[in-house]
């Protein structure tokens, strides 16, 4: 089989998140799939067949170099971008099944850009002994675990939560850019704090000169830090989207963002997501970019 590594949500062509994509003609076991993407290494590794089902065009299942996740952002654009690229796709809106659930996909029209859905955005209090924990685990002081969003000139206070628009993550609000670029982290107590959460890490960000920049640390699944995550800027959007309405704007029917993540590791990433609430319905989340194949391996 020949895997294609790809760049996923490029930043004016560079940067970006690696993934690993595994066209399938048949069935494969998921020991045989967790074998190539440990040997592939990548972050994850997306293994894509074409589906049987009315409901969904493809099933794609993701693995990273230890485990198997029910979804990945980042996987999930590089998998569409090949098939796009390799004219395998019969049409531009489509469904992707995966163990997180049936998941709508677009391919914008007349751009190269790639648009994936999100299940409806879940949000929830941490604890504040996990609070103080985090504190510990980054090294900063509870004043400096939040940020301000600045909606319609209007200033958002923003606190320390869990979110999930198909990954469970701590979203973790930092006070400025500087201090995001500059955290340390205790990847093992970070682990620990995950597992006990239940989460699949922590994604750090802030608001400075009207743009989001973030971080994502997810060591308990093998990743100490990820250049560009999809389902963790869509959790945040998800969020962003909430606490904006709790603060007076009600009335509002939509969210675009463009997240910019990676800058610490020379991997500037560019994470596009749109947030849509139609009448009588919960919020739609929707995270997209753009891709890169950079090669292709035997596996």
């Amino acid at each position: 089989m020949k895997a294609y590594k790809v760049n996923s949500f490029t930043h004016h062509e560079m940067g970006g998140n690696l993934a690993g994509v595994v066209l399938l003609e048949n069935p494969l076991d998921d020991i045989s799939k967790q074998k190539i993407a440990s040997k592939l290494g990548y972050s994850e590794t997306a293994f894509v067949l074409k589906s049987d089902e009315d409901t969904s065009d493809f099933v794609v299942t993701f693995f990273t170099p230890t485990e198997e996740v029910p979804l990945c952002g980042h996987a999930t654009i590089a998998a569409f971008h090949v098939l796009n690229t390799l004219h395998l796709l019969p049409k531009r809106h489509l469904v992707q099944k995966t163990k997180a659930g049936l998941l709508k996909i677009e391919i914008e029209e007349g751009s190269p850009m790639i648009y994936m859905s999100q299940t409806t955005p879940r949000g929830e209090t941490l604890s504040e002994l996990s609070k103080e924990t985090l504190g510990h685990i980054f090294s900063i002081s509870a004043e400096d675990m939040t940020c301000y969003y600045d909606a319609y000139s209007h200033q958002i206070q923003l606190p320390v939560e869990i979110w999930d628009t198909g990954l469970r993550d701590i979203l973790l609000p930092i006070k400025n850019r500087a201090l995001l670029n500059a955290l340390s982290v205790d990847f093992k107590k970070l682990s620990a704090l995950s597992a006990s959460e239940n989460v699949v890490g922590v994604h750090a960000f802030t608001y400075e000169n009207n743009q989001i920049y973030a971080r994502n640390f997810a060591p308990l699944y093998g990743i100490d830090e990820e250049s560009a995550t999809g389902t963790s800027n869509g959790a945040l959007t998800g969020y962003l989207y909430h606490h904006i309405r709790l603060n007076g704007f009600g009335k509002m029917k939509s969210l675009e963002l463009k997240i910019l993540q990676g800058e610490t590791m020379g991997l500037t990433s560019e994470i596009h997501t749109k947030c849509h609430v139609h009448e009588s319905s919960s919020p739609e989340i929707w995270v997209g970019g753009y891709a890169r194949i950079e090669t292709t391996i035997d596996v």
